[in-house]
């Protein structure tokens, strides 16, 4: 937003502060929704005029004839792209200028995901238990001893996934499901399908699927004691599949 910051109780703004405002005032359409425009009688639910313009606030016209959810190729599109890049540029150039490496910096981007679907989610869960009386586990004490091996594959910037715990089974079932969604969407575009209704679902799952190259690596390709253990990954992709059931059953009575 434009402007100093402000925080008060019971407060006001003009819609127009928030975008920083047209140079000039463009009329209204309809004067009695402006900003300045004083009630002068009172409202009544039942009042034709009143639901009329009641309608006309809770509408969504500003999306009629435009390709807004049919073509995500409208030229205000490229602002969000805009945004999105120049956020994680920012970032990037943060980091190197402390001295941080891409490496790094990469694998910081994929820490929030991590702790995202892991820490945090767990967190969340066992905050609401408590707040409903319901007990929860305890705190577990596990070894912090590095050995060599660890040691090595910590300076080279791989991820320790070693340990058989449940709270990297929905970290383990979202790659799942991004990758299963990404291959997918590659397919019908390989068979003729519109690139422009795909594209932003298969840029989201690719992003999805970049940040989790280490959870694919550390399911298949890794023999060390750092890689997801096969009892972890037998359970994600269980849960994987059950959520596919359940989202395309609707999908197929509808069809």
């Amino acid at each position: 937003m434009l402007g100093p910051n402000y925080v008060g109780t019971g407060c006001f703004f003009n819609r127009r502060a928030f975008f920083g405002g047209p140079s000039t005032i463009v009329p209204l359409e309809i004067p009695e929704l402006g900003p300045d425009s004083i009630v002068d009688k009172s409202i009544q639910i039942q009042s034709q005029p009143v639901l009329k313009l009641a309608h006309k606030v809770a509408g969504c016209n500003y999306e009629y004839k435009t390709k807004w959810g049919y073509e995500l190729s409208e030229p205000s599109f490229i602002l969000y792209v805009f945004l999105f890049l120049g956020a994680y540029g920012q970032d990037l150039i943060e980091f190197l200028i402390e001295e941080g490496t891409v490496q790094k910096w990469w694998n910081d981007q994929r820490m929030w995901v991590i702790r995202g679907l892991s820490a945090f989610g767990y967190g969340c869960l066992e905050f609401f238990l408590k707040c409903l009386g319901i007990s929860t586990y305890g705190f577990g004490l596990t070894s912090k001893v590095i050995d060599d091996e660890q040691s090595k594959r910590y300076g080279q910037g791989m991820f320790e996934f070693g340990a058989s715990s449940n709270i990297f089974v929905p970290l383990i079932t979202a790659a799942i499901i991004n990758l299963v969604s990404f291959l997918m969407g590659f397919l019908q575009v390989l068979k003729g399908s519109k690139m422009e209704g795909l594209f932003l679902q298969m840029f989201l799952a690719s992003f999805v699927v970049l940040n989790a190259l280490p959870i694919y690596e550390a399911m298949v390709l890794r023999n060390d004691k750092g890689r997801i253990p096969f009892k972890t990954t037998a359970t994600s992709t269980c849960l994987a599949l059950a959520l596919y059931g359940l989202v395309s059953l609707p999908l197929r009575n509808r069809n």
